[in-house]
Formats: structure tokens, C-alpha cells, sequence
């Protein structure tokens, strides 16, 4: 587990790069970088002229918003067409996806950084969502900028776990390749060290 967090955190860190005549010989792979990307306008999926490895997806706003409460607006009713708009950009262009849930819908949480009332709900939602995407998503993380009272999320690391929990064993019954990772940590008032010995 610890390995995984250490994964996660690489992708939110700063890379510094030092060229040399080795570089120039022995370029770093794409798969080595990632991009955040967010809130990207109507005209589609912006590309970078250089190669990259994964697209990590969260709350969109520019083509649709792609967090739980927009792609569920109410129960059992979805609508895909952002979400779509997004995998089906990356299609062929060998990127991987990582998406990132959170911000659930009204009618599910009491507020929009709360754990869901009802764990059944958030159940229902991963199902479907990892039915549509498991071939073209292959990597699935389960909160965004998660401990507690940071801003995106306010429950607890109990209900974190369980949600975390709920998504591994869904996905892997649906769908043994698809990685589930642990919660990204921010740096703030708490304490990443901290967060991740609770979590774990």
C-alpha cells in the first residue's frame, strides 16, 4: 500500500528535469508524464505537441461536468455525453486515463464534499460508470485532494476507507486490470504522513 501512495503522490509532483548529452540520446518515456487536466472548453480535449502518458479527469467544466453529480444528476438517471466526449478523445492516442470521483450529487450526500448518505447509491454509480469505461479507463482513484476538512472532502477516513473499499471490490469483479488507487493528499493544515497511517 505504501507503494501505491508513493505512485499517486508522483503524480501530482513537480519533475524537474536536468538535461544532458545522455537525454539527448535517451529521451524520458511519455508513460513518465501525466496531465492534469481541468475545466478544458467546449472545442474538445486539449492535446500537447509532446507525447504523455496518462490524462488524469476531474470535474470538468468546459465540455460538462464528469464528477458523480454530473454524470447522475438525479437517481439511476445519466448522462454520459461529457464523459464520453473526453475517453472518446483519448481514443487511439495511446494515453492512459486515471479518473477521479467525487463531488456526489445533491440527492445523494448533504453536501457536495461529503462521503454519500447512503453507500448503496455510491454502489449503484461505480457499477454502471466501470461497466461503460473498464476497457478505455484503466485506472480509478476515489477521491480528489481527500483528508479531511481540506475542501474537496469533509466525511471521515472511516467513510474514505469504506468508499475506497466498495470501489476496489466492484471493479475488480467487473474487471480484474483496472488499478484502483488510494486517495491523493494534499499538502495544507493536515498532515500527509498522518492521513496516509489513518487511512491505511
Amino acid at each position: 500500500m505504501t507503494l501505491i501512495a508513493s505512485v499517486q503522490m508522483a503524480f501530482y509532483s513537480p519533475l524537474g528535469v536536468c538535461e544532458s548529452s545522455a537525454a539527448t540520446t535517451n529521451p524520458v518515456p511519455a508513460r513518465f508524464f501525466g496531465l492534469h487536466d481541468l475545466g478544458y472548453g467546449a472545442n474538445g480535449v486539449p492535446t500537447p505537441t509532446k507525447p504523455y502518458g496518462l490524462l488524469r479527469t476531474w470535474e470538468h467544466w468546459g465540455n460538462g461536468n464528469i464528477s458523480w453529480a454530473g454524470l447522475e444528476p438525479s437517481r439511476t438517471s445519466f448522462n454520459w455525453t461529457a464523459m464520453d466526449a473526453t475517453v472518446n478523445a483519448l481514443t487511439n492516442q495511446n494515453v492512459d486515463i486515471l479518473h477521479c470521483f467525487g463531488w456526489p450529487p445533491s440527492w445523494a450526500a448533504t453536501c457536495s464534499t461529503c462521503a454519500p448518505t447512503n453507500i448503496q447509491d455510491w454502489d449503484d454509480f461505480i457499477t454502471v460508470f466501470v461497466n461503460r469505461y473498464h476497457t478505455r479507463i484503466k485506472y480509478l482513484e476515489v477521491w480528489n485532494e481527500s483528508m479531511a476538512g481540506e475542501g474537496f472532502y469533509t466525511g471521515t477516513t472511516a467513510q474514505l476507507v469504506q468508499l475506497a473499499q466498495h470501489l476496489y471490490t466492484i471493479t475488480k469483479s467487473i474487471d480484474p486490470t483496472v488499478t484502483v488507487l488510494t486517495p491523493d493528499a494534499t499538502g495544507g493544515k493536515a498532515n500527509m504522513t498522518q492521513f496516509y497511517s489513518d487511512y491505511f
